[in-house]
């Protein structure tokens, strides 16, 4: 016991510098996102513009996010403190805004939304994803328990979680998105597996690359191609792709971003966006949801083109104050610092930078 206490003291009182192109890499997916979440809630006031562009980021914005996870998965010093950390960091926004969002549904619309009470948490509909990724982690805790630690045999479990859960049909209410992070594992497993057995986070990228990425680039505009207007849809687990194009696309799609990121390093607007991308995820869509309607025609009237750059530009400025006033008045509400704690280190905790570790 002793042990672990002084194992975890370290854990605190070291500062762990943060990677700045994981920061871009995770500022580069929430732009994705929020690109996402623009298109579809005004394609419904009328916008009905997609394109192309839009159909290959669905197969790689939410995997990336899986993969960053498993790619600083730690076990810390016992389950106890895993799921405390994990409580901190998923679990806490979660509950928090997703009974904001069902007070909101019983306020707005009089009643709760049938079968999708905690897939239409309007105005907080992202916060499905901290549940998943929490589910996630919990489930590849167990695995690498079970499996003792034999990764070989992790991994091919893991496969066979991802296939089951593609197959296993549409979410509902009473899984409350299993489907959707058996599916995802393989993405969370492929980041573990990335950390362990490879140099990638420390090795340089050479200028070369950029014909890898193009590579995939064009992968996944030939799946876009194949597979036609495609609906890739991790919030309900619903996919009109092939499970192997599925995971193929996906793959591309964080080759091509992580090795983006590793060029360009840093970029200050993206990369501050994706340090705090837990606030991004939480508050971009009631900005755009309840964007009032003058606002709309005033702002969004040129919809109609080809990226919708400025929609997403003028959300992303909007962001940036959001996240100074959260981080400095709500920290425990959106993962910045934590609400949970041991008697044991309550006391001598003080607020630390968070590094790419301790954020999704």
């Amino acid at each position: 016991t002793n042990k672990r206490i002084t194992n975890t003291m370290k854990e605190i009182t070291t500062e762990k510098p943060r990677i700045d192109w994981i920061d871009l890499a995770k500022g580069f997916c929430i732009l994705l996102v929020m690109w996402w979440h623009i298109k579809e809630l005004y394609s419904n006031r009328g916008f009905t513009d997609r394109n192309e562009m839009l159909y290959m980021a669905t197969y790689f914005r939410m995997p990336l996010y899986f993969f960053l996870s498993g790619l600083f998965f730690k076990t810390y010093s016992g389950y106890f403190d895993f799921l405390r950390r994990k409580t901190n960091k998923l679990l806490v926004p979660f509950v928090f805004f997703g009974l904001i969002g069902i007070v909101y549904s019983l306020v707005w619309t009089d009643k709760l939304p049938a079968q999708r009470t905690w897939q239409t948490l309007y105005p907080f509909v992202p916060v499905w994803f901290l549940w998943c990724l929490f589910l996630m982690n919990n489930l590849f805790y167990l695995v690498r328990h079970l499996c003792r630690r034999r990764k070989p045999l992790i991994y091919l479990g893991v496969v066979c979680l991802g296939v089951i859960g593609y197959n296993a049909g549409e979410n509902y209410i009473h899984v409350l998105h299993v489907r959707s992070a058996l599916t995802a594992m393989p993405f969370f497993v492929a980041g573990y597996a990335v950390r362990n057995h490879t140099n990638f986070l420390t090795r340089r990228v050479r200028k070369y690359e950029w014909v890898f990425i193009a590579i995939a680039i064009f992968l996944l505009y030939g799946l876009v191609m194949f597979n036609g207007k495609v609906a890739i849809l991790y919030v309900n687990n619903v996919y009109s792709v092939p499970v192997w194009a599925l995971y193929l696309g996906g793959a591309a799609g964080i080759y091509a971003i992580l090795t983006l990121a590793k060029l360009l390093h840093r970029l200050p607007v993206i990369s501050y966006l994706g340090r705090y991308s837990i606030i991004v995820l939480i508050t971009h869509y009631p900005i755009v949801y309840l964007f009032p309607k003058s606002w709309n025609r005033m702002l969004f009237h040129g919809f109609h083109g080809y990226c919708a750059l400025e929609e997403l530009v003028l959300l992303a400025c909007v962001q940036v104050p959001i996240i100074c006033l959260c981080k400095r008045y709500l920290p425990w509400l959106f993962a910045q610092e934590d609400l949970v704690k041991t008697w044991d280190i309550s006391i001598h905790k003080k607020k630390q930078p968070i590094s790419n570790e301790e954020s999704i």
